[in-house]
C-alpha cells in the first residue's frame, strides 16, 4: 500500500506481459496505471520503507532478468541498475518474437508468438516445434525462454500460444477449461498451428510438440 493508503501496488498478468500496477483503493477507473509499461515480464518487486521507491526484477523476450528501480511518483520511468548478462548477450544472436494473434476454436481470440531461426528465409521450409505452457492458469508472452531460443538457434521455428485456460485475459478465459482439461485448449493450440501453416514456410511433415508440466499432459 502507498503511505496514504489510497493506492495498492500489485503484480498482475496482462495479455502475455506481467506488470506492476497501481490500483486506486476506491476501485475507480477501468484500467489502472502501470509502473512498468511495455511488453515486459516482471518476476518480482519490493518497495522501500518510505513506500516511494521500488526495486523490480524485469525480463524481456530477448533478455533475461535485470534489476530496475523506479519512483512510485513517476510511473514508467525505469532505471536499469544491473548488467548481469551484458557480456554474454553481446556474443549471441537472439531471436525476436513475432506476435501472431489468431482466432481459436469457437471464435475465441487467441494470442500466439513465433520465433524464427537465424537467417530466416520465408521461401524455405522449416521444421516446427509447438511449445505448450504449464498451468493451465499461467501464460506465455514476453518473458525470456532459453529453451525456445535454443530450439530457434538449432533451426526450428517455434510457436507458443495462450489458449483458453491461460491467465492475463480475464476470469472467464482462465476458467474456460475447468472440468475439461485438454479439450478446448487443445483446439485453440491446433488452430494456431493451422494459422502458422498458412504462412507457407513450415514443413508440414516435420512438426514437433513439447511442453512443461500441464504442457506435458497436453
Amino acid at each position: 500500500w502507498s503511505p496514504d493508503g489510497r493506492t495498492l501496488y500489485v503484480m498482475a498478468a496482462h495479455r502475455g506481459a506481467t506488470r506492476v500496477f497501481a490500483i486506486p483503493g476506491d476501485g475507480a477507473g477501468k484500467q489502472p496505471a502501470t509502473l512498468t509499461p511495455g511488453n515486459v515480464h516482471v518476476l518480482d518487486f519490493s518497495i522501500d520503507q518510505s513506500r516511494d521507491r521500488m526495486a523490480i526484477l524485469i525480463e524481456e523476450a530477448t533478455h533475461p532478468a535485470e534489476i530496475f528501480t523506479c519512483s512510485t511518483a513517476s510511473p514508467g520511468e525505469l532505471q536499469c541498475v544491473t548488467a548481469f548478462n551484458a557480456a554474454l548477450f553481446n556474443e549471441l544472436e537472439v531471436a525476436v518474437p513475432e506476435y501472431m494473434p489468431y482466432t481459436g476454436a469457437e471464435d475465441w481470440p487467441i494470442d500466439g508468438w513465433i520465433l524464427k531461426p537465424p537467417g530466416f528465409d520465408a521461401k524455405k521450409k522449416y521444421p516446427l516445434i509447438v511449445e505448450i505452457h504449464g498451468g493451465p492458469n499461467t501464460q506465455y508472452g514476453y518473458g525470456f525462454f532459453h529453451e525456445m531460443q535454443m530450439l530457434a538457434a538449432a533451426g526450428y521455428v517455434v510457436l507458443y500460444t495462450n489458449p483458453r485456460g491461460s491467465i492475463g485475459y480475464g476470469r472467464d478465459f482462465a476458467l474456460a477449461v475447468r472440468g475439461a482439461w485438454g479439450v478446448k485448449d487443445s483446439l485453440d493450440i491446433l488452430a494456431g498451428v493451422d494459422a502458422l501453416l498458412q504462412k507457407g514456410y513450415i514443413d508440414e511433415q516435420r512438426l514437433g510438440v513439447t511442453g512443461g508440466s500441464y504442457g506435458g499432459f497436453m
